[in-house]
């Protein structure tokens, strides 16, 4: 009889679906079928147009129970749960699924697993729903059966809040990059590209992701004033779609070289990555720092204290930039600046990017998530 692993996600984006491809592939070939349950988006998260559906799939519509100001999540996943299933869900105090899943862990029925950061690293200090939260999500955290922690800054995370270390599995969360490799960046390409998208200069930045309020775009924009001051040619293109979208629309009205094209996936996104020298990404960081290691396209930051668990993963001065000061858009300005200007400085941050994507592969993700799944239903 084959072993089931059923996995719950709040909802599918676009660079998760090649990763449970594969994912059901490899375990399949150990005699273990997986299921994927995911919610439909809400209406905020319709707006980053980054959701996609699998066949192979089940979508359920998530319910929000509001409890005073706390928005709680029903997930209707029960019927899709067998007994002695791993069942792997999302760590978030706020589904409410997760308590039952987890009181069927504790009668035996079934093994339980969590995915994710560790710990809100994004929380609103000084909130009371969000100190509630984490100290709901922190407690009930130790009683799951496994942990796949995102990567080993999240496992560190975990182990201190006395989680046993012989039960993470660290799976190095990344992001598909072989069509990166694959891709054609000649110059001929590249002057192809220029002419698509209308860009003029060899100078190019990009910013590439979803457009809310942790994404500073604010910042972002003043810095690229302050950058087109020191580089008279600079130009900016920004590639994504969010609530703060409008702030983006407003500026390219005064500015013809700053490019807003919208959300772009596969070879569009290829193509604008081929034409940047620099990825630049003030507020938080997450797979885009995959994205950068992938093309060769350093990426410059600030320290903030919300970024997502991916940010160990860049290193300054050797595969990107974080400036330190996450206040002063003229010092990241300046940072953007002399690595546009510095060939031999960006070269280094670009081999750095070369020997990071070597690591952090999807391959390498789902070895150690696999493996992580096999420990968990044989412990």
């Amino acid at each position: 009889m084959h072993q089931r692993v059923v996995i719950i996600q709040r909802r599918l984006t676009q660079y998760r679906k090649p990763f449970f491809e594969l994912l059901r592939k490899r375990l399949q070939s150990e005699g273990i079928d997986l299921k994927i349950i995911y919610g439909k988006p809400s209406r905020t998260e319709q707006l980053k147009g980054d959701n996609v559906t699998l066949e192979w799939g089940a979508q359920i519509t998530n319910r929000t129970i509001k409890v005073f100001r706390i928005s709680l999540l029903w997930q209707p996943v029960l019927s899709y749960i067998e007994k002695g299933d791993l069942v792997i869900v999302e760590q978030a105090s706020k589904l409410l699924s997760n308590y039952v899943l987890l009181l069927l862990y504790k009668l035996g029925r079934i093994r339980l697993g969590y995915w994710g950061h560790g710990k809100n690293l994004q929380a609103r200090k000084n909130q009371w729903q969000t100190e509630i939260g984490e100290l709901l999500k922190k407690r009930i955290s130790k009683q799951v059966h496994w942990w796949f922690a995102y990567n080993d800054l999240s496992m560190r995370i975990v182990e201190k809040i006395g989680f046993p270390s012989d039960r993470i599995s660290s799976v190095h969360n990344t992001i598909n990059t072989d069509l990166f490799l694959a891709h054609n960046t000649t110059n001929t390409a590249i002057q192809q590209y220029r002419q698509k998208y209308r860009i003029r200069s060899e100078n190019v930045c990009i910013f590439m992701g979803s457009l809310y309020e942790e994404k500073r775009i604010p910042f972002l924009l003043n810095a690229c004033n302050r950058i087109r001051e020191l580089v008279p040619d600079f130009e900016m293109i920004i590639v994504g779609a969010g609530p703060s979208e409008h702030l983006v629309r407003d500026v390219v009205k005064k500015y013809d070289w700053i490019h807003y094209l919208g959300p772009k996936f596969g070879e569009e996104k290829l193509e604008l990555l081929a034409l940047a020298k620099l990825l630049l990404m003030p507020g938080l960081v997450g797979l885009a720092v995959i994205d950068a290691f992938a093309s060769e396209t350093p990426l410059i930051t600030t320290n903030i204290d919300y970024h997502s668990p991916e940010i160990d993963y860049l290193v300054n001065g050797y595969n990107g930039v974080i400036v330190n000061n996450p206040e002063d858009y003229q010092l990241y300005a300046h940072e953007a600046s002399l690595l546009l200007s510095n060939n031999d400085q960006l070269k280094i941050l670009q081999t750095g990017c070369r020997e990071s994507r070597e690591k952090y592969t999807l391959n390498n993700m789902v070895d150690r998530y696999s493996n992580g799944i096999l420990l968990a239903l044989n412990n």
